[in-house]
């Protein structure tokens, strides 16, 4: 699904983005990037480097549905010591830090996929060109080789480990609070989710996944 809707990027709407590094090869990370955001499944895990869009997700619910929590949750992560902390521990045998060591095995597996035309790189900032979305989003990804979201391991690891997170609550009650002072600093719908008129590529791409996700799911 993700070859076919490299291709269709390509050949129909002329969206070809070289790889930083390798520029006969294409820039995986742009199209999996695009494809992420516009609702393909993907193993890319989707943060942001910026708290005020952070915040605007974590209140981005409907008002008219009952939850279980008074609490919104931000997570606070440095993804790269995460990895490198996780790699160190499960590589050195230090079992301690999860009962199920495969688990961990498997988490610290290093996802490179290479072809004779694509090439995956396992960190990198993407190239925003074509997709203004995740530009105003802030949008920072990398793999997970893991079967368990990253949020689920990171709270099950989070008080036996040395790491940097944090596990942030807001109450619900500051959402009207939370949404003014979000909308002051320009953070709001129409900046998180660009318009056709700023972000003319849209329509094309989201009617190219909605058809891929009929045909293949």
């Amino acid at each position: 699904m993700i070859a076919e809707f490299v291709s269709i990027c390509i050949n129909e709407l002329g969206i070809t983005i070289a790889h930083p590094e390798h520029s006969a090869l294409l820039d995986s990370n742009f199209y999996l990037a695009l494809a992420q955001h516009y609702g393909l499944p993907t193993n890319l895990l989707d943060l942001t480097v910026s708290p005020h869009v952070a915040l605007f997700f974590a209140f981005d619910y409907a008002d008219d549905v009952r939850y279980e929590s008074d609490y919104v949750s931000l997570y606070q992560t440095h993804t790269v010591d995460w990895v490198n902390t996780i790699n160190h521990h499960a590589c050195k045998s230090y079992h301690g830090y999860d009962k199920n060591i495969k688990k961990m095995a498997e988490l610290t597996t290093e996802y490179n996929f290479s072809s004779s035309s694509v090439y995956f790189p396992r960190l990198s900032t993407p190239n925003n060109e074509y997709n203004l979305r995740v530009g105003n989003q802030k949008g920072f990804f990398y793999f997970n080789n893991d079967a368990v979201p990253y949020d689920i391991v990171m709270y099950r690891l989070r008080e036996r480990t040395p790491y940097q997170e944090r596990r942030i609550l807001i109450n619900r009650d500051l959402k009207p609070i939370t949404h003014d002072l979000l909308n002051r600093a320009g953070i709001n719908r129409n900046f998180i989710y660009p318009s056709h008129n700023v972000d003319p590529l849209q329509d094309k791409i989201k009617k190219i996944s909605e058809n891929l996700i009929e045909k293949y799911l």
